[in-house]
């Protein structure tokens, strides 16, 4: 579960808040994509540990 999130300035005004379903959004959008990531960049070690 995500709760709100509020971004403060220097000056503790509230700058920007983020809601929950956009937390929860980013959350799923960055876990999905990452074993993408991880296979790419080994892949791309492997091939630079044979040559």
């Amino acid at each position: 579960m995500f709760y709100e999130v509020r971004v403060y300035d220097s000056n503790n005004h509230i700058k920007k808040i983020i809601p929950t379903k956009e937390l929860s959004r980013r959350h799923w959008m960055n876990f999905e994509g990452e074993p993408a990531k991880k296979d790419l960049a080994q892949a791309k070690k492997k091939k630079h540990q044979n040559n």
